[in-house]
Formats: C-alpha cells, structure tokens, sequence
C-alpha cells in the first residue's frame, strides 16, 4: 500500500466524481481507476462502491480506510512541512451543512479562524432541510451539518454521532451530527478547533502530537547551532 494509493483513494471518496478527483492529483482517470482496482485487490474487499445517482459511495470497509488514510497524508504533509520550515496547513474539502438558512450567518463566522489558519481548505456551506442533511452526512456528501435542535434518534440513527455546541453571548447554539467512522481529517480537525468530544484526537494521534512536538523543538534546537 503506498501513500500515493490512499492520495487516489480520498480524492474520490471526498469528489465523489473520477473527473475531479483525477484533476486533484493530477493524474488520468484511466490511472486513478487502475490505482483503486490494485489498492481494493491489495486488500481484498471493496472500499467504494462504483458511480450511483451521487457518485462514487465508500462502503463501511472504505470508511474505516478513510479514517486511517486521512490521517496518514495529513502525518506525511506535516512531516515534510516541518523538515521544511513550513507552515502546516490543512487541506481539502470540507462541507457544512445547516438548517435553517438563517444560521448560515453564525456557521460563516464559526468557520472564519479555521479557513484562516489553513487557507488551502475548499470550504463548502449548503442548506437544506434536516432530513436530507443527515442522509448527506450518512453518506458522505456532507462532513459535518449543524442542526438547531438534537435530531431524533430514528433520522440519526447509529452511524451518526451528535455533539451540542454551546455559544452562550456569542451567538445562538448548535447540534452538530457528524459520522462515527469515515470522518474526514479536515473535519476532526475543525471538530476539534470548536472543542467537540466526538471528535477528540485519537490515542495514535495524541503521541503523534506529542512525536511532532519533540521533532518540532528538535529542528528548532538544530536551527540555532
């Protein structure tokens, strides 16, 4: 499995498009479509499943991968970031969505430190209503949809995780539902950046931080020899 692999796999699981997504990685689609065949035979199940009324869909093996490889191209990026001397930037799509249109105000002011610490971030809001919102974050149109009121448990379902948002004085509060597993790293990041327990780092990426911390002030030391 290279890393190169995983860069196809996630642009099309995010683009849900071969078009776009070749474009994203600057490569054919005949290569992208060689590339997932040799990734899925490599790990002997099918992680996405082949275009439907919403494009390409990843299947609950294709989730779990997308929660490993998203964090594998965000450790390489870092890594080469950091033996660089460059900023470390997030980048991708992320989609918001929220309901109702009213809120897209609070969510536009929510997002603003984010898009400004990683500027690369192709930050997408819609608004729709709850019912469709949770079926794009189901399925993986939507990252992250921002509900006035706490869903009920038969439109959320299992596979959804729910976390309120509280913004008591600076602006009204959220519920904010996001997928249990496939959850993109943009998204954990920004889950983060807001202080959601759902998407609190994960023991391996907790001593990657703290690895990248050491490195961080290893490279700094050496700099000023």
């Amino acid at each position: 499995m290279e890393l190169m692999q995983l860069e196809i796999f996630l642009a099309v699981a995010e683009e849900r498009n071969l078009r776009k997504a070749a474009d994203r990685v600057f490569r054919t689609q005949p290569a992208l479509s060689i590339a997932l065949r040799k990734l899925e035979d490599e790990v002997g199940v099918l992680l996405l499943e082949r275009p439907g009324k919403n494009g390409w869909n990843l299947t609950q093996a294709g989730r779990l991968l997308y929660d490993y490889a998203s964090q594998m191209i965000r450790m390489r990026d870092e890594v080469v970031a950091l033996l660089n001397g460059r900023p470390q930037y997030c980048r991708g799509r992320l989609c918001i969505g929220t309901y109702p249109a009213e809120s897209l105000g609070s969510i536009s002011k929510l997002t603003e430190p984010f898009t400004k610490k990683h500027p690369n971030t192709n930050l997408q809001l819609i608004c729709d209503s709850e019912s469709n919102l949770l079926g794009g974050v189901r399925d993986g149109r939507i990252d992250l949809a921002f509900l006035p009121a706490a869903p009920a448990e038969t439109l959320a379902g299992n596979d959804l995780e729910t976390a309120s948002l509280h913004r008591s004085g600076r602006g009204p509060s959220f519920w904010i539902v996001h997928r249990r597993i496939g959850q993109s790293e943009l998204a954990r990041t920004f889950g983060q950046m807001l202080q959601l327990p759902t998407l609190a780092p994960s023991k391996a990426e907790s001593v990657w931080r703290e690895l990248r911390n050491t490195a961080s002030t290893s490279v700094a030391e050496a700099a000023e020899l």
